[in-house]
């Protein structure tokens, strides 16, 4: 092989590298264990320690398994488990605070298409993903006002954002016929 084509298959690779990371970016929000963060932001570290919030702490056992990436592949018996700790742990309101990606409540329930308001009083922008392809961002000290609509019907909705690896969050929408 001459220089000019080990010059040439350089340069694709670099190229495929640099298209591959703009997919996972694109995916992911660029989001890794080693991602940089802005002045005054810190990383929360999930850990299996226990949720506090309007329903009170929720024990370090029950958060593992809420804050743990619910899998289509689980048992009957672990999905049964997870559904029954989402609907003891749901707060029925239309305010989320999102603050510092701390979510108050952890699980909030809320009617299929109802307005959601996220609450932002942390002092930089929170962005969410919501699902897999769902984000929205909040600027610093404000509020967002979103339809409970995720593109899947009622259901259970995990969220995370750029400061929280894993499950920041759970939103439960329900069909309600009023």
């Amino acid at each position: 092989m001459n220089l000019a084509m080990k010059i040439i298959l350089g340069v694709l690779v670099v190229a495929a590298l640099f298209l591959g990371y703009k997919i996972y970016e694109k995916k992911t929000g660029g989001m890794s264990p080693v991602t940089e963060l802005g002045e005054g932001e810190t990383r929360v570290e999930v850990d299996a320690t226990s949720i506090a919030d309007e329903t009170g702490a929720i024990p370090a056992a029950d958060a593992k398994i809420l804050r743990a990436d619910f899998n289509s592949d689980a048992s009957a018996e672990e999905k049964e488990k997870y559904f029954n700790l989402i609907n003891k742990y749901a707060v029925a309101t239309t305010d989320l605070d999102i603050s510092n990606c701390n979510s108050q409540p952890f699980v909030t329930e809320i009617k299929q298409g109802d307005s959601l308001t996220l609450i932002n009083n942390y002092p930089k922008s929170q962005t969410v993903r919501i699902g897999m392809n769902i984000e929205h961002t909040v600027e610093a000290n404000s509020s967002k006002v979103i339809k409970a609509d995720f593109g899947y019907g009622a259901g259970s909705y995990g969220f995370s954002c750029q400061t929280k690896p894993g499950v920041a969050g759970i939103i439960v929408t329900r069909d309600i016929s009023n």
